[in-house]
């Protein structure tokens, strides 16, 4: 894991404006790994909405894979030390120690983000995203016949509201901290805290994969998006890979709306037309 990156501080909740109370917030979730660090970013109940949809994907849906990979905790007395499984064919459950079962990685496929469709919509569901459930056979099942079968099954929670939600965060903060609060007018504080409902406008499949099996997650800043064209023209979008390593999909969340004078200002360290890559991406992660 690589050592800790602090950016400057923001002085404000970058999801409400408040200045009272500032926490620190971390771009990529701890629990999942992330080391960024944005300090005074996020006022305490701006943090508790968000922590609560960050906690239901990371302690339920990759609850297993984190245990799997020994991810951190701030509550390691909580992390569970064995693993329910269902004897497949009497339907009896037994604890299994993480080491001997099958960790499930649940995968999301998005369907592209409203703003992106043909023609465009505010979405409000996953209707169009599939979902897979990936196994990663256990480290040691030799006792499996000891305990009367060679044969259990697994439960694991899917919730891609939460991932969607989770994604959002991460493009919205990472972008504050690579180009600053003023650069830009964001869509998503409302979604965040829920007062809007409709994440899939923003949220969705990204046409490009930047997956890279060397590093845990991949996170590229976009002003406009060299696949979408003048469609996407002063559009700061984000495209993000959690757990690169383990070759999930790559999602691309549309953030919000370059401030024009910034923009003309910046797009010199972009490919042609004010589109494309900063390079080198950030190391979030």
């Amino acid at each position: 894991m690589s050592s800790p990156r602090s950016y400057s501080p923001v002085g404000q909740c970058i999801y409400c404006g408040s200045r009272d109370g500032l926490t620190v917030e971390h771009i990529v979730p701890y629990s999942l790994g992330g080391t960024a660090r944005l300090p005074e970013a996020s006022c305490r109940p701006c943090a508790a909405v968000t922590g609560a949809f960050e906690q239901r994907l990371t302690r339920k849906m990759f609850g297993s894979i984190r245990v799997r990979l020994n991810f951190p905790t701030r509550r390691p007395s909580e992390r569970p030390k064995t693993v329910l499984a269902r004897d497949a064919a009497t339907g009896l459950e037994i604890s299994l120690n993480p080491s001997e079962a099958v960790t499930i990685l649940p995968v999301v496929h998005f369907a592209p983000p409203g703003m992106f469709r043909d023609p465009p919509e505010r979405a409000d569901s996953y209707v169009g995203a599939t979902v897979e459930a990936r196994q990663m056979q256990p480290d040691d099942n030799s006792r499996w016949p000891l305990l009367g079968s060679n044969t259990y099954t697994f439960k694991q929670d899917f919730d891609p509201d939460a991932l969607a939600l989770t994604l959002a965060k991460i493009a919205h903060a990472c972008t504050v901290a690579e180009f600053g609060i003023e650069s830009f007018s964001s869509f998503l504080p409302p979604v965040l805290l829920g007062q809007q409902k409709d994440i899939y406008t923003y949220v969705g499949s990204s046409p490009a994969h930047i997956g890279d099996p060397t590093e845990l997650h991949r996170v590229q800043l976009h002003l406009g998006h060299p696949h979408y064209g003048a469609k996407a023209d002063y559009l700061l979008s984000v495209s993000i890979c959690l757990l690169s390593s383990l070759g999930l999909p790559t999602a691309l969340v549309i953030v919000g709306r370059a401030n024009e004078q910034w923009a003309q200002r910046e797009a010199a360290r972009y490919h042609s037309n004010a589109i494309g890559i900063p390079e080198p991406p950030p190391n979030l992660a």
